[in-house]
């Protein structure tokens, strides 16, 4: 089975602005604007309410910034990827989680031969907010971080593509995803469909969907290693480091001063690119990994 790290949400390389982590540890993903949609699109950031948050009063509280300048909530959103149930409504009927990549991303995602039944794990960069005077500010005291925001198995593969040359769509209620909206289409536009529920040898969580979002903060959701000022400071399981002591098993961080230190596997992340692949064997270490992160 693959692990997908794939970063998704405002960064560094969108202004710098990350999303928030709430006073009540409410962890909320700001996707990034969409500047490359067709008319035809329509999802602004103040239709989205994941977990009941405004998204809206969110991106005009924060003065969320891009480098084309500020973001507010009438704004377009490349709500990708779609993986909170309640983000956003109405859902149609046999709505499931939606991933979409395209270009230079996609071709690394094929090149590795990612396919159905791996697991996407989303990340981002975040921060604390807090409230003054009724509105969202920044907490200054704390720090950016690396923080793994949501999960996603794949269930099948679309070829968005093939399907708008055809205009024969498999699943017509994802028709609203932005991916089915570029104003001009990359050749290798790809979408990426959840599982209904995870479906992982061993890990004993029938019941848990195959996509969705960690509500709240926990350390061990946290990427960014605590004891390093710089965010794309890494801080991974050891068995990560056990299975391959020689390099890093992460695409494009294979020489990126991987070592075995107080019981981690730690590591300076590759701070370019959206796709980390891990492939690896079944473990016992593998599954309890997961199943504390799921629990």
């Amino acid at each position: 089975m693959k692990i997908i790290f794939s970063r998704k949400g405002f960064d560094s390389s969108y202004g710098g602005s990350p999303s928030p982590i709430l006073e009540d540890d409410t962890i909320v993903s700001l996707p990034i604007p969409a500047s490359d949609c067709s008319r035809e699109y329509s999802i602004r950031y103040r239709d989205l309410r994941p977990q009941g948050v405004d998204l809206g009063k969110l991106i005009n509280d924060l003065a969320v910034k891009t480098s084309n300048g500020k973001v507010s909530s009438k704004d377009l959103a490349h709500f990708d990827p779609d993986i909170c149930d309640n983000a956003y409504s109405p859902r149609e009927p046999g709505w499931r989680g939606l991933f979409g990549q395209c270009l230079a991303a996609q071709g690394h995602l094929r090149n590795q031969g990612v396919g159905i039944g791996d697991l996407l794990l989303f990340y981002g960069l975040y921060q604390r907010v807090k409230k003054v005077n009724g509105n969202y500010v920044y907490d200054k005291s704390s720090r950016p971080i690396h923080l793994i925001w949501g999960w996603m198995q794949i269930g099948d593969i679309v070829d968005v593509a093939k399907e708008q040359a055809s205009k024969q769509i498999k699943y017509p209620w994802a028709s609203y995803h932005p991916h089915y909206h570029f104003q001009k289409q990359p050749a290798n536009n790809t979408l990426y469909v959840a599982n209904e529920s995870l479906s992982i040898e061993g890990l004993g969580v029938n019941k848990i969907k195959g996509y969705g979002v960690f509500e709240h903060y926990r350390e061990e959701l946290q990427l960014t290693d605590p004891d390093y000022d710089k965010t794309s400071y890494w801080r991974l399981p050891e068995w990560m480091y056990q299975e391959n002591k020689l390099s890093c098993p992460l695409t494009y961080n294979a020489n990126r001063g991987w070592k075995l230190e107080n019981g981690y596997a730690r590591l300076k992340s590759y701070t370019r690119g959206q796709e980390f692949v891990y492939s690896s064997r079944t473990s016992k270490d593998l599954i309890d990994w997961l199943s504390e992160l799921l629990r």
